[in-house]
Order: structure tokens, then sequence, then C-alpha cells
């Protein structure tokens, strides 16, 4: 991987509030004074994106990884790994997708969880 390794006081991996799936963005929104459900669902969002990316392939994973982890520009994605901008915004996106089509079950039976 071209990304720099991480501290460990740096945070997880996230997807941006406007592709993140209804489920999350509201966690998001509500801030850090969660209730235990709340944090515990937090987890395991984290532990799902965290067994999520490496089934992206390389491409998109870094592509996703660069922008939306590490915050870097498009552009600034493009000439790292000697392709054209327009390629690195439609691997971030279709990294996404995939990102939300692999946790997608996760989202659905969390937004379900009591309703009867």
């Amino acid at each position: 991987m071209r990304s720099r390794q991480r501290r460990p006081d740096q945070r997880l991996p996230h997807l941006s509030l406007e592709e993140a799936p209804a489920g999350a963005r509201e966690l998001a929104v509500r801030g850090r004074e969660a209730r235990p459900d709340e944090a515990t669902w937090r987890a395991e969002v984290r532990d799902a994106l965290t067994r999520a990316l490496p089934r992206l392939p390389l491409v998109f994973r870094e592509a996703v990884l660069l922008r939306d982890v590490e915050g870097r520009s498009y552009r600034e994605i493009a000439e790292m790994l000697g392709v054209e901008e327009g390629t690195v915004k439609s691997r971030a996106h279709r990294g996404r997708q995939r990102l939300r089509e692999l946790l997608a079950p996760m989202f659905e039976e969390g937004c379900t969880e009591g309703v009867s």
C-alpha cells in the first residue's frame, strides 16, 4: 500500500457522510455522547469496515483510503498513483459503492432492530 502507516492515535477508516447508509449517518451526527448500545453499534461498524476494506480490489481500496481516511485531494492521489484525476474519482466511487454493498446487510439488520 502506498499510504503511510497510521499512528495509534489516528481514527479508524470512515466513509464520508454523503456515502454512508442512513443508519450510520444518524450515529455520526449525534456526536460522542453515545449511549452504551450506540457505542457498541459504532464498534461493530468499525469492525465491519475493518473486515470489508481488504475485500475491495486494491485499486478501489487505495482510492478510498487515500481520499476518505487520509483526506488527500483527488489531484494529489492521481499524482501519487500515476493515473488521471477522473480515474481516481471513479475508483473511489466504485470502492465506496462496493463497501455499501458489503455493509448493507449489517445496516438493514441494525436499522430494523426493535421494529416489530
